[in-house]
């Protein structure tokens, strides 16, 4: 009666939530609330800097004003930092080098050498281009075109007949190919470019043995054989060079090595955008690149106590002769993944002055186009690649984006087994 008459009266009613447990657990969850709020507030505006970051950079990537590696040194001009001579991550000044690039012969180690030669994306002429390549009759078709491209070079004071040009004919994914290539040298190669390689996509149950070893000699081993030979002889060198300066005998364990090399050595492997994402028939192609990545981080930092710089190079797909007999055999999947998420594949003219602007930067790290920025972004893990704050920004963006070409693929693939599995079945029938 008591509550009745309240209710008749319009006195006040008590509610659950005047309860006091209830009534601090309400507050409680109000004021989670209002924080969620906040956060996804600041995540918002987080997500819009980095798109509106994603796209100025893009903006001045494509005029020219910002370099892909590097940052953006139109507006924000590094000061002029004291450095030792010939120090590791110094950029390269071509003058008087001599650089090595095996698989040379063609594809984009071809399409190098011509950038040498010319000496358009070079400070000065180097001294000497060595290219190496299995097919002699490339090799030599290949050395006349560079003589032309050398001879419709504007000539520069004392630079007329420079870069000398030698062919070596050897498989550098041996050991006696890559002793042909380094012995009986007066002196020591300073740039080393390992090109040579070769992608041989098929389905996995079908692959031999046989193939799954190729493509390890041939992406693989061509370079790490032929860095090993540099290298021996680069800390060789560079020993020599602190004994002979300091005075000292040879098993003076007091020797302290400097950071930096009288000359510069630089080491460039050539891996591919199958490290970032290995995608279907590339079985065994893909794992091969991953190694030379692998292969390239610790190389880097076992090399910079003796001036030897290493950079990674990640193409897309190019425009090359390769690349022609890749297709051949190419799976109907692999070819519509790799259009659907890189486009059409990018000239090898292209592909070869971006790597080279690397090089010359001595950047570890050197991806092409945007595709190949953002993957990179997204794969950089522990790698020691530039430490920006774009990637960062870009992280969590990215990886939203990853889950719908990850389900792209799925579906294409599976259009494929469903056609494969109908032709199969229809054969056994």
């Amino acid at each position: 009666m008591d509550t009745l008459s309240r209710l008749v009266a319009g006195g006040p009613t008590s509610s659950w939530s005047s309860v006091p447990p209830l009534r601090a657990v309400l507050e409680l969850v109000q004021e989670a609330a209002r924080r969620v709020g906040n956060l996804v507030e600041l995540l918002t505006v987080l997500v819009a800097c980095s798109i509106l970051a994603a796209l100025l950079q893009g903006l001045l990537y494509r005029f020219g004003i910002c370099h892909q590696n590097g940052m953006i040194r139109s507006f924000f001009p590094r000061k002029d930092k004291r450095r030792k001579e010939w120090d590791w991550c110094r950029p390269i000044d071509w003058e008087n080098q001599r650089v090595l690039i095996t698989g040379g012969s063609s594809g984009i180690g071809f399409e190098l050498a011509r950038l040498f030669c010319e000496g358009m994306a070079t400070r000065g002429p180097i001294k000497q281009l060595t290219i190496v390549g299995r097919d002699g009759t490339k090799l030599e078709t290949a050395k006349a075109a560079l003589i032309a491209s050398r001879a419709r070079a504007s000539p520069r004071d004392g630079a007329e007949g420079l870069p000398l040009i030698e062919t070596i004919q050897a498989d550098v994914s041996t050991p006696s190919g890559v002793s042909r290539v380094f012995q009986n040298r007066r002196h020591c190669y300073d740039v080393v470019i390992c090109c040579a390689g070769g992608a041989l996509p098929g389905y996995f149950e079908e692959f031999t043995a046989e193939e799954f070893r190729a493509q390890m000699d041939c992406n693989y081993f061509s370079a790490v054989l032929v860095a090993q030979a540099a290298f021996r002889e680069w800390k060789r060198a560079f020993i020599e060079e602190i004994v002979a300066k300091n005075n000292v005998r040879r098993g003076d364990v007091s020797i302290q090595l400097p950071r930096s090399a009288h000359r510069p050595r630089h080491i460039v492997f050539f891996s591919s955008m199958a490290a970032f994402a290995a995608i279907f028939g590339y079985s065994a192609y893909a794992p091969t690149k991953y190694a030379l990545r692998g292969l390239a981080e610790a190389l880097m930092y076992e090399g910079r106590p003796y001036g030897i710089g290493v950079s990674v190079v990640f193409p897309p797909d190019t425009l090359t002769p390769g690349f022609d007999a890749e297709n051949q055999r190419k799976p109907p999947a692999t070819k519509a993944c790799s259009e659907f998420s890189a486009g059409a594949a990018l000239d090898a003219e292209k592909v070869a002055r971006t790597a080279l602007e690397g090089i010359t930067r001595r950047t570890y790290w050197i991806t092409v186009g945007l595709d190949g920025y953002f993957l990179g972004a997204l794969s950089a893990g522990f790698s020691p690649r530039g430490f920006g704050v774009l990637p960062i920004l870009l992280l969590p963006i990215l990886r939203c984006i990853v889950p719908y070409y990850v389900l792209r693929y799925h579906r294409i693939i599976a259009r494929d087994t469903e056609r494969r599995l109908r032709e199969e079945l229809r054969q056994s029938i």
